[in-house]
């Protein structure tokens, strides 16, 4: 797994800055949650129970993989391997890399101060 920190890599000069701006967004669009990975644990369940994936699908990982992102965005994810798990060979690398590259838009997509 990929530390969080990796994930901002050297465009987040200011982790304070970008951390309070993140929590501003994030009450913002009321995704804002006390216990976000319960509701992440209770999907990916329902995904390796009942979705088809077999227990293919850790928890963990994808909690650690998602660190730093809205709830609202790794739901986003886990529907899009919901609906394209016939084509997806290997879901686990499939969901990292897709969650890797969330955080990457987002740090990117941040605003110049909050960069800094």
């Amino acid at each position: 797994a990929v530390a969080p920190a990796a994930c901002l890599g050297a465009a987040v000069e200011n982790a304070t800055t970008w951390v309070c701006a993140a929590l501003d967004k994030a009450v913002r669009g009321r995704d804002l949650d006390p216990d976000p990975g319960q509701k992440i644990r209770q999907r990916v369940r329902w995904l390796n129970q009942d979705g088809g994936f077999g227990d293919a699908l850790d928890y963990g990982t994808i909690l650690e993989e998602g660190r730093g992102l809205a709830v609202g965005r790794i739901f986003a994810i886990l529907k899009q391997v919901e609906d394209n798990w016939s084509k997806i060979s290997h879901p686990m690398p499939w969901l990292c890399d897709a969650l890797r590259k969330a955080c990457v838009k987002d740090v990117a997509a941040a605003p110049e101060h909050v960069r800094k």
